[in-house]
């Protein structure tokens, strides 16, 4: 007998969109519909094809839930559309956006009576969005840095 599992993932507000695209990719490959997301499945939407069809509405609808401000993806009519405006608001890929993440890792500091696994995920929070942006730290640098904040 298979078992479903029901997994909800809170709403996107704006902050840690990094983490929240992980859970949402892992819930639309789960109900088999991440292939949406690939710029090569807009052919099929394109030809019509039902079982795409039917594909991308399972996973606009799965983004849909997923999402509080739905301003950015209300217009888009695929899922592939919303993907990429979400993306493309959220994802800090440009030059000041990688000097904004690294100025926030190196700002990033223990606070008093914060226990060290609280700083550790804090750190490798801004550090894994500096890594999705392609910026390239060294390990020494990312050593350093998180010594200077402890």
């Amino acid at each position: 007998m298979a078992t479903s599992v029901q997994v909800r993932i809170e709403p996107f507000n704006g902050s840690n969109f990094q983490n929240w695209k992980f859970r949402v990719e892992g819930q639309l490959l789960e109900n088999d519909c991440k292939v949406c997301l690939e710029p090569s499945f807009q052919k099929q939407l394109e030809k019509g094809e039902e079982k795409a069809i039917k594909k991308d509405n399972r996973a606009k609808n799965i983004l849909i839930q997923c999402l509080r401000p739905l301003t950015i993806v209300r217009e888009k009519r695929t899922a592939f559309d919303m993907w990429r405006a979400l993306s493309e608001t959220y994802e800090k890929k440009g030059m000041c956006g990688k000097i904004l993440l690294k100025k926030k890792l190196l700002g990033t500091r223990m606070t008093p009576n914060e226990t060290i696994d609280n700083y550790i995920l804090r750190f490798e929070s801004v550090l894994s969005e500096l890594r999705t942006v392609d910026s390239e730290m060294s390990e020494d640098d990312t050593i350093c840095s998180f010594l200077m904040g402890g």
